[in-house]
């Protein structure tokens, strides 16, 4: 069971969102899947993965992920990333610097039937926003 959970992040990672294979959400990802790291309008399964992509997509339009490292367990995946590319269109408001972004994240998985149903991610946002010109501070009490 590990190689076909290990094999559907793959697909995740590089099939759709680096190669942009969006046809493939539909394969991989249930109608009820929750990627507990975007913002809460998007709505769940395939068609939120494919809003949230197109988000991306359009800011950052060579935007790659690398699956570094992989581990599962059971119905669990966890795996480590490197993300970025080229900020040439707006992203989430921001206008385009022409700068390279990049940071690297922990993304956790579950899965059942055969789908992704569950995801967390840990990014390193603040590293990703800096060459935008975003400086994160800390929460005001």
């Amino acid at each position: 069971m590990s190689a076909d959970v290990k094999e559907l992040v793959r697909k995740l990672y590089e099939d759709f969102w680096t190669a942009g294979d969006d046809s493939l959400a539909d394969a991989i990802i249930a109608t009820t899947f929750v990627d507990h790291h975007v913002p809460p309008d998007y709505p769940p399964g395939p068609e939120g993965l494919r809003q949230w992509a197109a988000n991306t997509r359009g800011g950052f339009p060579d935007f790659k992920i690398n699956l570094l490292r992989i581990v599962a367990e059971g119905d669990w995946v966890a795996c480590h990333i490197e993300f970025g590319g080229t900020h040439t269109g707006e992203f989430n408001g921001i206008p385009p610097t022409g700068n390279r972004a990049g940071a690297q994240a922990i993304s956790m998985f579950r899965v059942e039937g055969g789908q992704l149903i569950e995801s967390w991610e840990f990014a390193d946002v603040p590293a990703f926003l800096e060459p935008l010109g975003v400086v994160l501070g800390p929460v005001p009490d």
